[in-house]
């Protein structure tokens, strides 16, 4: 089981110090005192997954695949070594895609917070990129055609249950709202960019 200080648990699950003891103090996280000042303390893998975390899988042994297939490039497995590194990649890239989901999350409820102390509305977000030319993968695909029959926007939760998939469609969502494919109207909610709002 891996073992990480708070610091670099925070790292890796794309959040912030602060949460993590914010979550210690309410008794829902449990990690073991370093045992005074100047002392680390440390926290499990599985205390993390207790307290609600989603802990991604471990990404150091990725490092050493690459290293492996940078040497290996002359042999005759090319075929075999460009499957791997292509699985590699789209490991690396899930990561990242939780990663920077979560970090949305945040930012997404460090807005709302402000609105609230401010009592107006925050100034409108930047405008979107333009649609990628690349074409889009299947599941892409379809979540823009269903959006495009909803253009009051729908949540990712809608998104799922309209498609009927298994899949959780939050990060994938948040990933097309970068790639400039859907925008984010408000928290949860998502329209194909560019699509006017329903009222």
């Amino acid at each position: 089981m891996r073992t990480f200080t708070l610091a670099e648990a925070a790292r890796l699950l794309g959040t912030s110090r602060s949460v993590l003891y914010r979550k210690i103090d309410e008794g829902v996280l449990t990690y073991t005192s370093g045992g005074g000042p100047g002392k680390t303390s440390t926290v499990t893998e599985e205390a993390l997954r207790l307290a609600g975390f989603d802990v991604p899988p471990e990404v150091e042994h990725l490092e050493r695949l690459s290293d492996a297939f940078r040497t290996s490039l002359g042999s005759s497995q090319g075929t075999s070594q460009d499957a791997h590194r292509l699985q590699t990649l789209e490991q690396r890239m899930g990561h990242l895609e939780r990663l920077t989901g979560r970090l949305e999350h945040e930012l997404d409820l460090l807005a709302t917070m402000v609105k609230s102390l401010v009592g107006g509305s925050l100034p409108a977000p930047p405008p979107q990129r333009s649609l990628p030319t690349r074409p889009l993968s299947q599941m892409r695909q379809r979540i823009v055609d269903l959006l495009r029959q909803h253009p009051e926007g729908m949540s990712p939760a809608q998104v799922r249950q309209a498609l009927r998939t298994e899949k959780d469609l939050g990060d994938t969502l948040g990933g097309m709202a970068r790639d400039g494919v859907l925008t984010r109207v408000e928290m949860g909610r998502y329209v194909v960019a560019g699509q006017v709002r329903g009222r």
